[in-house]
């Protein structure tokens, strides 16, 4: 198996353990049975890719696939899991922190720019979020071939995957549960994206760290990396979906500010791990 397919494993053998050995504090919304047998699932057929003798290109196709499937569905499992094996509420622990680090609560100073224009083009980019690191992998692999793209593949995925480890570790939920910001006034479709995002996510204990400022962020690194000439694009979009989560009240300060921290250290462990496999130099 390669670099990719073992931090999966390892990754799912992480969520595993804490299903079951986290006692749950009686909360009967904890479905343990369901998410082992989901995660079991997604395990063996990364086990299975990891192992069948595949050609580069089958194997890169094979990858793509399954990061396609297994993220949205690992993200999406966390709901059975999750407050119930950390019942604490962590969104005061960076409501704290927020108004110790910046003299406020942050997301409703910043209702003063919500200009219904500008409210409507960060919802849109704020909704596009999942676009951005694939379309960064994707200029990759046009750029700079298929060495450049199974690296910034294992960069991508193993940064969502240690931003869904945070979610596990401190369960939060956001702003505009707790403060009172006003409603979110777009041109047109805003206010009905902002309530629809919540609505359908199975987990919605997802703010520490901002998954969409480190992904961002990840997505500009490896374009500036590897396809240079898309980088504009991508750190403008970049930028908006981080402003969208402070200025439309999905993120705590102290999330995007620990997402933007560890965005860096999550390109250069995977470098690392994949140099300490010698895998293929992009």
């Amino acid at each position: 198996m390669g670099v990719l397919e073992r931090v999966w494993v390892a990754f799912f053998a992480t969520v595993l353990a804490i299903a079951w050995l986290t006692p749950g504090g009686g909360d009967a919304s904890l479905q343990r049975g369901r998410f082992t047998a989901v995660i079991v699932a997604m395990l063996l057929l990364q086990v299975l890719v990891g192992r069948m003798p595949l050609s580069p290109a089958r194997r890169r196709q094979a990858r793509t696939v399954l990061a396609c499937l297994c993220l949205p569905v690992s993200f999406s499992s966390l709901g059975w899991l999750l407050p119930a094996v950390h019942p604490e509420p962590w969104e005061w622990c960076w409501l704290a922190c927020d108004r110790a680090l910046f003299g406020t609560d942050v997301t409703v100073a910043l209702q003063r720019w919500a200009w219904p224009p500008l409210v409507e083009v960060l919802q849109w980019a704020y909704a596009s979020f999942y676009l951005l690191p694939i379309a960064a992998v994707g200029f990759v692999g046009r750029h700079r071939g298929g060495a450049a793209f199974d690296r910034a593949m294992t960069i991508v995925v193993t940064a969502f995957l240690l931003s869904y480890q945070g979610y596990l570790l401190f369960p939060t939920l956001q702003p505009d549960q707790f403060l009172d910001h006003g409603p979110v006034r777009g041109l047109w479709a805003a206010a009905w994206l902002h309530d629809a995002i919540p609505s359908v996510e199975a987990n919605r204990w997802d703010c520490f760290p901002s998954g969409h400022t480190m992904l961002s962020l990840v997505a500009v690194i490896v374009v500036r990396r590897w396809a240079p000439r898309r980088l504009l694009p991508v750190l403008a979009l970049a930028l908006a979906v981080i402003a969208s989560t402070l200025l439309l009240h999905y993120h705590w300060a102290s999330d995007v500010l620990a997402g933007a921290l560890l965005a860096w250290p999550a390109v250069k462990l995977v470098d690392f791990l994949l140099d300490l496999d010698c895998a293929e130099p992009a």
